[in-house]
């Protein structure tokens, strides 16, 4: 199966096969494989798994602050009879075949998948490295989207034309798709072009107005999520029943919260990740969206009014892991060996807060991060001192997570109007 996120350079042939013929979708959104015929599907992963039900993305994120199930957005509203797709059928009956790179469009059958090469298999995982697997999700996620818009278009996906993707940006826009949202499907274009060895069509300067244009005409404040601040957060876990259960949801919150970890942090924990200290606990991180060279950062998470430490203990004792994931599935008291996933997470979090009266949909995966830097601003903490623990290269991105009350505290007409 060939993956745009992975593939080598060299093995992208049949891959504008992937977007105008492999395909079918049936009512549900899934992409499924023609009879007989493997197909290029863009990662070789279950839609399901990529796309899932839950209302929260993964990080890097389809968008941050919403993933809703999405239904290929195709142009006309359906598959349409002129699109450019494939069949045996329709080869037989001699329908024309789709324009693949380095082959003629009469050409009978398509190309086979070239033999692995283990320095091409190599080179294609460092490549993949380069993305957190969070935006490798989204990313996947994005180009199948496109690729599913591309037969029914009619059109080739790689290589896109900057009319290709002018279109596809322009159909977003007319369903109302966020700015974010527009803006990420295009990167995710550029992003496969490049590992493909070709121009990337959203850098040209059609398809840069055109975003621009979008932007100026729809763009708006994007909505953020709720910030869970200490105050919603003591409140949040006060409700938390202390079954099994409970306490892994009342340590996952707080560890959540006081370390400011992204979900995908948080649930990547093993029990070696942490490691007491007299006035605390340390949370040892591994690779993350900052640090994908993986040298590691560390973070103090103090036993102060909330206790996050004391609710991880209490989590291992009753639960007796002493290795491996830290958070992990619990049904009717019985544990998974099996590591909560970043949904599982944000399902969880939001049915807590649900608990206390706030709204769900206000909830994200990315709450108590929010919680967190609002929090320390309202505490009068040091914003350096906050950009540091919240692992951020710049301070603008730590003010963006603050909650507006900030901006008072930091008016410089506070002192006399």
């Amino acid at each position: 199966m060939y993956d745009l996120i992975t593939a080598p350079a060299g093995a992208v042939a049949p891959v504008c096969a992937a977007f105008t013929r492999a395909p079918s979708v049936d009512p549900s959104g899934r992409v499924e494989a023609l009879p007989g015929h493997p197909v290029p599907n863009l990662g070789d992963v279950d839609p399901d798994a990529l796309l899932g039900s839950s209302a929260i993305p993964p990080e890097g994120e389809a968008d941050h602050n919403g993933d809703a199930r999405e239904r290929p957005d195709f142009p006309h509203g359906g598959m349409s009879d002129n699109s450019c797709s494939w069949t045996p059928d329709r080869a037989d009956a001699g329908a024309p075949l789709p324009v693949i790179i380095g082959h003629s469009a009469g050409a009978s059958e398509l190309p086979a998948e070239p033999a692995s090469d283990p320095l091409d298999d190599m080179a294609a995982e460092f490549a993949a490295a380069s993305k957190s697997e969070a935006t490798r999700r989204a990313y996947r996620s994005d180009l199948r989207n496109f690729g599913a818009w591309c037969k029914a278009d009619g059109a080739c996906g790689l290589p896109a034309t900057p009319r290709t993707v002018t279109r596809y940006v322009t159909h977003l826009a007319g369903l109302g798709r966020s700015v974010s949202t527009i803006d990420r499907r295009a990167a995710a274009i550029s992003y496969a072009h490049r590992l493909a060895g070709l121009d990337a069509p959203s850098a040209t300067e059609e398809v840069r107005a055109v975003l621009t244009g979008i932007r100026n005409t729809i763009g708006r404040r994007p909505m953020k999520k709720k910030a869970l601040t200490a105050d919603l957060v003591g409140k949040v876990v006060k409700k938390i029943p202390s079954d099994l259960a409970g306490l892994r949801d009342r340590a996952m919150i707080l560890l959540c919260f006081g370390a400011a970890l992204r979900r995908s942090e948080l649930v990547a924990l093993d029990v070696a990740n942490l490691e007491p200290h007299r006035r605390g606990l340390l949370v040892r991180l591994g690779r993350s969206k900052t640090d994908q060279a993986g040298e590691g950062r560390s973070v103090a998470v103090p036993n102060g009014k909330l206790k996050a430490p004391d609710a991880v203990a209490a989590w291992l004792a009753a639960s007796g892991i002493t290795a491996g994931p830290l958070f992990r599935g619990c049904d009717r008291g019985k544990l998974s060996a099996e590591r909560l996933s970043d949904r599982q997470f944000a399902r969880v979090l939001k049915k807590r807060c649900a608990a206390i009266g706030l709204d769900p949909d206000l909830i994200g995966g990315h709450s108590p991060r929010r919680g967190f830097a609002t929090s320390a601003g309202d505490a009068g903490a040091d914003l350096r001192h906050t950009a540091r623990h919240m692992r951020h290269a710049k301070l603008e991105t730590t003010l963006g997570y603050m909650e507006d009350g900030d901006l008072f505290r930091e008016s410089a007409g506070k002192g006399f109007m």
